[in-house]
């Protein structure tokens, strides 16, 4: 069982300084992942991968698509920090997104309206071409181990202000399909509304389930 003194406790977790929007060192880079159907492809890359494997070897089921990188790609942990502190046994995967640089006008016009599905300018919003960009359609999952191993690069979390910071995680909770919480709110509401739970669950089950469907 995880312990709060272990290398994965609460208190190691943020040690590491782990918050959304984190990038991953290069030297510890993954790449963004998808499973391909060998049957039907969507996407026209993937389309394109399928014809190129299939002339070297039969392909007999699903497999994993890595997206090849490109020079200024950065993965970028778009998890909500209070999961990133939950112990693993009870949470054990983050998740990363495709961070990107680009002088596109069409990207960042795209980038800077908030009810874009795939892009959000990480940053100044006033910051000159190369902007780096979150590009929400490319993600990938690591084991939690991963954060204790490896050192987030902070330097463009702290290039942004307090509300930008909210900005992008009101916009990822969005697109997460689940409420952004503040850890303010977390550590204030949300964490002893939870164990309040779990202690009634165990204490007085019957009063828990009053009222569930």
């Amino acid at each position: 069982m995880t312990t709060e003194g272990s290398p994965y406790g609460r208190e190691a977790l943020k040690a590491k300084g782990w918050h959304q929007g984190s990038l991953l060192p290069t030297p510890a880079a993954i790449k963004p992942t998808a499973w391909v159907s060998p049957g039907e492809q969507g996407w026209t890359k993937a389309r394109k991968d399928v014809v190129a494997r299939t002339r070297q070897a039969e392909l007999t089921g699903p497999y994993v698509y890595e997206r090849p990188p490109k020079g200024s790609d950065w993965l970028a942990l778009i998890t909500q920090e209070c999961d990133v502190l939950k112990p693993p046994d009870e949470f054990p995967i983050v998740e990363f997104a495709l961070v990107f640089e680009t002088s596109s006008e069409a990207v960042l016009r795209e980038a800077d309206s908030l009810t874009s599905a795939r892009y959000f300018r990480l940053g100044d919003p006033e910051a000159e071409a190369p902007v780096s960009v979150l590009d929400f359609r490319f993600r990938t999952q690591a084991e939690k181990g991963f954060l204790i191993e490896h050192s987030p690069d902070n330097a463009l979390v702290m290039e942004m202000s307090g509300p930008r910071r909210s900005t992008l995680r009101e916009w990822l909770g969005r697109r997460l399909g689940r409420e952004a919480v503040s850890d303010d709110d977390t550590r204030l509401i949300v964490e002893p509304t939870r164990e309040a739970w779990k202690t009634l669950s165990q204490a007085q089950p019957a009063t828990a389930t009053v009222g569930a469907p």
